[in-house]
């Protein structure tokens, strides 16, 4: 791993290979689209990029950072060197940003600014933070670090829900791990999520654009769907969702220009992002299958002219081969488990085609679902629909914070249908009109009316707008063609309304103040960018050399100062998080986050192998792994099975357990893997906790968390093995 000043110039180093790189791709493509167009096939080639670079290198254990990023470095070298012509276009693109910016009135401005400012706090809180969001502590976070560490991808073998967090698929964690490589730490995970929400809002931009609508109409519905509660909340979580949400955004563009003229080439970016987005969460596998109806309409409505049966077959499959990307996952998790769609299961009219996980429907069907009877007062269907729009109700709410479309959504709600229906009037639109409203359909059904949708509505209606974004954005779109009185007035309000339902929330008093500094830094940083950045081509090359030396510095001396900050703030923060004052989207359990003294003790430690395991609290969600791989990912986590034969039995089925449990077997099991350290989660309730209490000249308390219900312990191999040795 790289000190931390230097990690982050090699990962502004890796930023602007890959942007290079991605946008010649994008240029040589699409060479008289607009610049939003480009930039958003930027974003899925280079998202793309990432992922098939990751794929590859991941099947060998190469995913390393002396292996990814020299790899990177040669790639946009090789762009430069061959394509001269991009820089040309690179600069005419920014001209284009420039007139854009001078042709909107003061008011759309003024509220473009207020949407920098806003993302720029959100930036800032994640920059001196570390990460606070439940289901990144669980699983998201824990499978980047692993791929970091690993070099590729590890299965981990352990019970309850880890044994199937494992085969989730992957492609959206595969972006935090590349921001995690130049650095060796979560510094940069912020910075990522920042670049997705952005990717978003250009992808809005351009697809309203596309379908000729004015562009303060467009810049304006672009920031209500960026700057929506349902993605801003989560935009330095390290969940996924805003990535899914970004690329149906960028695969809508290319369906929306593909109707106009179907061709080969936005075809095949279409069904790239919308493979991505499936290959991200599964749950996005129909969008790409309406995106994958809408393509092949279009190229079957479109005017054959001379083109022979073999061309017009390559015209129907091209575009499905960019999606082929999903399986990779699916073949992955088919070749280890026996089913491609694992935890899920598989039926068909009836017939078990593939065993699920055996924990999942019995948290989803049985526990949550289908048999699942809500507690006296609790949320009305009425009140739960009302909540995803409207804050100051009982469904409004997740830890005090709106995390919907706020009531500027009930607008966008209102406006879609007459966009939609305006769409549907013009013949070479009508594809796209529909693929929009099958997209938000397909979100809104799995929400509603689905087989999970009782446990979605009972358990996660505040949490309801990060599952309904792709049908934001499809909404939001159509509603940006309606032609209304005072249209202008009505789109700023919509957008000022957003932005009030945007701020920061979440935020502990001791991060205030370093979120401030770094923000000033970062602004700073970015005017010197700009100001060096000028009139480059005319510079000498002495001259270039100077200006980007200054900028490295300028990076280096940024990049160590926030690191000091961060390590000040770490644990302060965390602890703040057990008392719910700070946290990502929604607070955390305070008694599973009170561990964050066993992480501190922990992170002073250098390299550790450490065996994890943790009771079942009827949650199956409680185990928050990932700060105890380290600030710098300096340890290994593994499970360790307590049973006689080593099988895997779940935590919850604990009288079976008890049953197989054998003290011995685990004892030579945490020999055989050099273990050094064993943490033991709340609740207390394993065997592995009651063996370590009963073992202290083996097990050696290190600390323990302010509930008192979770432990560490130096584990002594030595003594361990005499112990075996003499029975």
């Amino acid at each position: 791993m790289l000190a931390s000043g230097a990690g982050f110039v090699v990962a502004a180093l890796l930023v602007l290979a890959c942007a290079w790189s991605s946008y010649v791709a994008a240029a040589r493509l699409f060479p008289s689209a607009s610049a939003a167009v480009r930039f958003s096939a930027q974003f899925v080639i280079a998202w793309y990029g990432l992922v098939a670079v990751f794929f590859a290198l991941a099947a060998w254990s190469g995913f390393r950072a002396w292996i990814a990023l020299p790899l990177c470095f040669l790639i946009a070298l090789v762009c430069w060197l061959k394509v001269r012509s991009a820089p040309r276009q690179a600069r005419a693109d920014l001209r284009a940003i420039r007139d854009g910016w001078t042709g909107l009135g003061r008011v759309v401005r003024a509220i473009v600014i207020g949407f920098g400012a806003l993302l720029l706090a959100r930036l800032a809180r994640g920059l001196v933070a570390p990460p606070l969001a439940w289901d990144s502590l669980t699983y998201h976070l824990v499978h980047a670090a692993r791929f970091v560490q690993s070099g590729g991808f590890v299965r981990e073998i352990a019970p309850d829900n880890w044994s199937y967090y494992e085969y989730f698929p992957t492609a959206g964690e595969v972006l935090w791990a590349w921001a995690m490589l130049p650095v060796g730490s979560d510094a940069l995970l912020a910075l990522a999520g920042t670049g997705v929400v952005l990717a978003t809002a250009v992808s809005a931009f351009a697809c309203a654009r596309s379908l000729e609508v004015p562009r303060e109409t467009a810049t304006l519905m672009a920031i209500s769907v960026a700057a929506s509660p349902a993605l801003l909340a989560w935009v330095t979580s390290g969940y996924v969702d805003n990535i899914v949400v970004a690329l149906a955004g960028a695969g809508s563009l290319f369906i929306i220009r593909n109707g106009a003229r179907p061709n080969t080439r936005d075809a095949a970016l279409a069904m790239a992002a919308f493979g991505l987005a499936a290959s991200v969460k599964i749950t996005a596998v129909p969008l790409m299958l309406c995106g994958l109806a809408a393509v092949s309409v279009q190229a079957l409505m479109s005017p054959s002219g001379t083109r022979s049966a073999a061309q017009r077959v390559w015209q129907l499959a091209l575009p499905v081969l960019p999606a082929c990307v999903l399986l990779v996952h699916l073949l992955q998790t088919w070749a280890h488990t026996g089913n491609p769609l694992y935890p899920f299961a598989v039926e068909l009219f009836g017939v078990n085609l593939f065993e699920g996980n055996g924990e999942w429907p019995w948290r989803w069907l049985v526990e949550m679902g289908k048999e699942y009877q809500p507690p006296a007062g609790s949320l009305t269907p009425v009140e739960r629909a009302v909540g995803v729009f409207w804050p100051w109700g009982r469904g409004g709410t997740n830890s005090g914070v709106h995390l919907g479309f706020g009531p500027a959504g009930v607008a966008l709600l209102a406006l879609a249908p007459i966009g939609g229906v305006a769409l549907l009037a013009r013949r070479e639109r009508r594809v796209a009109a529909l693929f929009l409203v099958a997209t938000a359909w397909s979100a809104i059904y799995a929400f509603t009316l689905s087989p999970f949708s009782d446990h979605l509505q009972h358990f996660y209606s505040t949490n309801a707008g990060r599952y309904l974004g792709t049908a934001g954005i499809a909404l939001a779109v159509m509603a940006s063609v309606a032609r209304i009185p005072a249209e202008r007035a009505i789109w700023s309000g919509i957008a000022v309304i957003t932005l009030a339902f945007g701020l920061p929330s979440g935020v502990s008093p001791i991060e205030w103040p370093a979120a401030i500094a770094v923000a000033l830094a970062v602004l700073g940083l970015t005017g010197l960018v700009v100001l060096l950045g000028r009139n480059l081509a005319s510079t000498s090359a002495t001259g270039r050399v100077a200006r980007g030396l200054g900028i490295v510095v300028a990076i280096f001396a940024l990049g160590t100062g926030l690191s000091e900050v961060r390590d000040d703030l770490r644990f302060r923060v965390y602890a703040a998080s057990a008392e719910r004052a700070a946290f990502d989207g929604h607070a955390l359990w305070p008694a599973f986050a009170s561990s964050w003294t066993i992480w501190q003790a922990v992170d002073r430690l250098p390299a550790e192998r450490i065996a994890v395991s943790t009771g079942w609290a009827g949650l199956l969600h409680n185990g928050y792994r990932y700060p105890l791989f380290g600030s710098r990912l300096q340890h290994e986590l593994v499970y360790v099975a307590p049973t006689r034969s080593g099988e895997i039995i779940d935590y919850r089925l604990a009288q079976r357990l008890r049953r197989e449990a054998d003290m011995d077997a685990w004892l030579g099991r945490l020999i055989d893997r050099d273990v050094t350290l064993l943490v033991t989660l709340q609740p207390d309730t394993m065997p592995e906790s009651a063996w370590a209490k009963a073992l202290p000249e083996i097990f050696s308390p290190l600390a323990t968390s302010t509930s008192g219900g979770s432990h560490a312990y130096r584990f002594d191999r030595d003594r361990a093995r005499a112990r075996l040795e003499s029975k």
